[in-house]
């Protein structure tokens, strides 16, 4: 559902697009935030008629309470907060409509103070899909408030839509701000991609979840892309959260699990202190080492090579010398805190890996993810086009067809070679790389071939 309603949306502005291009016009991410607030709620809806009584009534009835204090921001809207709540924060947006935002607030406050969580909740003086902003200090709390929601009634009855580029748990959504706004970069990365996929000519049917998933993650590839954003101004904190926004962003468009939100930012929490160490996933942890290392280690796979290779290195860690891991994006100590030559072997293991014993599965592990990521790199680069690419390196052996310009893909095309790919698909009993795309990355083609 929630895949078919960012296509109806991504199609919508690209139609308009379109239309602006006939008067010399682009679209712009104020443009982009608009739509998106507005999208799903009625035309009657969109003018909060009573906002000035329903504000007045809410001050008369928790004016008493000494906990919480009340006032306009600078936009107008109605806040009210128990204490200071930090930037970096759980944010949960609802919407309201008009009959049930008034007792609906007063519902949602009461239980806030009667549970005696921290929170700062924001009532805009619209009816928007982020109308209601309430910003919360816990996963535990969050988890409180929703079960509350999703119990009352009154509340369910005046639900209307959220923002679809939210993380979503029953029309309650979640977002990360930090020192920048999630509605801003979402705003203008979807900006970016419609006038880039004009620029291109792309038809219609080719604007959907999986086009827009792969823009972001090449955008994502060149960090002076963030940073050349207008309200980033070259600032490294106001950079870092708009990463973590871009990541929390492409979870919610290939997973609708809040579980996953909560992992984001517990990670997000952590990295803030360095301590990301804790918690990291191993065998994701085991991907980005043996990447990483192959990338910055372009040789073969031949024994006879005189230098080292990358995959010597990671054999080197596996036998037990920490050395054998690059110290590049910190990862000697994330793998020293977080993945032992043990855990390997059971990812290995877990994984039904084809081969005899462990430096047979390892070897089979390593050029299947090689390859996985060499075909996710060529669809980002040709669309639709990355299987074709990769064949035709495989069938000429010429590294022209593997793109030099995203996350190390020619290296990896060099360190792999085509025969390497061939004994691949022999040992794993697949003859071809179509074959092999169905058979080992079906969930990933739905994708896109982005996971």
């Amino acid at each position: 559902m929630k895949q078919m309603e960012v296509n109806s949306i991504l199609k919508d502005l690209y139609e308009s697009n379109g239309n602006l291009h006939k008067n010399n016009l682009y679209l712009t991410a104020g443009m982009v935030k608009n739509y998106l607030q507005k999208r799903g709620i009625p035309e009657n809806e969109q003018v909060f008629q009573n906002s000035i009584q329903c504000f007045q009534d809410w001050k008369n009835t928790f004016g008493e309470n000494i906990n919480l204090h009340m006032y306009f921001d600078a936009s107008s809207n109605f806040s009210i907060k128990s204490e200071e709540i930090p930037t970096d924060c759980i944010c949960m947006s609802i919407s309201l409509d008009i009959r049930h935002i008034s007792q609906g607030v007063k519902l949602i406050i009461d239980y806030l103070s009667r549970q005696n969580i921290p929170h700062k909740t924001t009532v805009k003086k619209e009816i928007t899909t982020n109308g209601i902003v309430i910003r919360l200090t816990s996963r535990e709390d969050a988890i409180k408030l929703q079960n509350f929601i999703n119990n009352s009634r009154y509340l369910q009855e005046g639900m209307l839509p959220v923002n679809s580029f939210y993380p979503e748990d029953n029309k309650v959504g979640y977002t990360y701000n930090g020192s920048t706004s999630y509605d801003n970069v979402v705003s203008h990365i979807i900006a970016n991609y419609i006038n880039r996929m004009y620029e291109f000519g792309l038809e219609l049917i080719e604007i959907d979840i999986n086009s827009f998933y792969r823009y972001i993650n090449a955008f994502m590839q060149d960090k002076n892309n963030i940073s050349n954003l207008p309200f980033i101004e070259k600032n490294s904190e106001k950079e870092k959260d708009a990463t973590f926004i871009l990541e929390l962003l492409m979870k919610s468009l290939g997973s609708n699990n809040i579980d996953d939100y909560f992992k984001f930012y517990d990670f997000v929490q952590k990295s803030k202190n360095g301590r990301t160490n804790t918690t990291e996933d191993k065998e994701e942890l085991f991907k980005e080492y043996v990447l990483t290392t192959l990338k910055k280690y372009p040789l073969g796979f031949d024994d006879k090579n005189p230098e080292k290779s990358g995959l010597d290195y990671i054999i080197s860690f596996l036998n037990g010398n920490i050395n054998g891991v690059t110290r590049e994006n910190n990862l000697r100590e994330r793998v020293k805190n977080n993945l032992t030559p043990n855990d390997v072997a059971n990812i290995l293991n877990s994984n039904y890996i084809p081969g005899t014993d462990l430096n047979q599965k390892l070897n089979t592990y390593i050029k299947m993810t090689m390859l996985n990521e060499m075909i996710r790199c060529s669809e980002i680069r040709f669309p639709n086009r990355g299987l074709d690419q990769v064949n035709k390196f495989i069938t000429t052996g010429s590294l022209k067809y593997i793109t030099n310009h995203i996350d190390g893909a020619r290296n990896l095309a060099m360190t792999l070679g085509p025969e390497g790919i061939n004994i691949l698909f022999r040992h794993i009993g697949v003859p071809n790389i179509y074959c092999y795309a169905e058979k080992f990355l079906a969930k990933a083609k739905q994708n896109g071939y982005q996971k």
